[in-house]
This record gives structure tokens, C-alpha cells and sequence, in this order.
């Protein structure tokens, strides 16, 4: 059996690419969230050429716990959930090479990640971040 997951902040694929050949038809997708729309076409064409399994790309990572997307995922997933959320959220708002606004800047995702986490309640989680995310995170 599969373990569901949720890929937030997909970016072209290149962490849910690993994923699949680090473990190999371990993780089966519920959906990806990417609201960039190059990266959501990059993502779809993957889909396409089989490069990655097939599932609807989300496009707003502050609506994944809206009640249309838990009763998406209900549906997906028969009723068990999400397993495991991973994805890369915007770095610029915990950078050291930046402003370090943290929640003051518009990019910062870490609330709806929380969000996320607190509302599926998944048992893994894989978030790839800069190292200022560390203090934030801890804060």
C-alpha cells in the first residue's frame, strides 16, 4: 500500500522526483501545490512524459485546508488522510542574504505550513529551507 502524500510549494518537481526514485512506488500523490505558473506547467508536462505519477496540481498553499480541498483529499485518498506532506516553501522571508522579515513579508508560507501540518496531522514531514528558517521555526 502507497503512503499519501501531499507536496506543497512543488517548484518544477525536483524534490517529488527524488522522492520517487529514492522510493520507488512507496508515496502515492494526493495532489501538488504550486502557484508559480511556469512551475505548474513544467510540473504538468512531467505528468504528461510519466517523469512523475499523475494528480492535480493545487495552486494556492493558503487554501490547501479550506473545506474543498479536505473533501478533495477525503475523496483521493478514501477517507485515510495525508501521510506525508514535504516541499520547499519560499526562503526569501528567513534568508540571511535578505531582509529577514520572517512573518512580515508576504512570501512567508511557514503559517500555512503549520497550517498544513496542525489540519492533516501527517506522521512524516520534509520541509527544505535556508538555515535562518531554524530561528524562526524555534521562535
Amino acid at each position: 500500500m502507497a503512503l499519501r502524500s501531499l507536496s506543497i510549494c512543488s517548484g518544477i518537481g525536483g524534490l517529488d522526483l527524488a522522492i520517487k526514485l529514492a522510493c520507488p512506488g512507496v508515496f502515492a500523490p494526493a495532489a501538488l501545490v504550486e502557484g508559480e505558473g511556469y512551475a505548474a506547467a513544467i510540473l504538468a508536462a512531467r505528468m504528461a512524459d510519466q517523469t512523475l505519477p499523475t494528480c492535480p496540481i493545487w495552486s494556492d498553499v493558503r487554501t490547501v485546508c479550506d473545506a474543498e480541498f479536505r473533501a478533495y483529499v477525503r475523496a483521493r485518498t478514501g477517507g485515510k488522510g495525508i501521510d506525508f506532506v514535504f516541499g520547499g516553501i519560499p526562503c526569501q522571508p528567513h534568508s540571511v542574504a535578505g531582509k529577514q522579515l520572517g512573518d512580515a513579508d508576504e512570501r512567508d508560507l511557514w503559517p500555512a505550513t503549520v497550517r498544513i501540518l496542525e489540519t492533516y496531522k501527517p506522521w512524516l514531514f520534509f520541509l527544505e529551507n535556508v538555515p535562518g528558517m531554524l530561528g524562526y521555526v524555534s521562535s
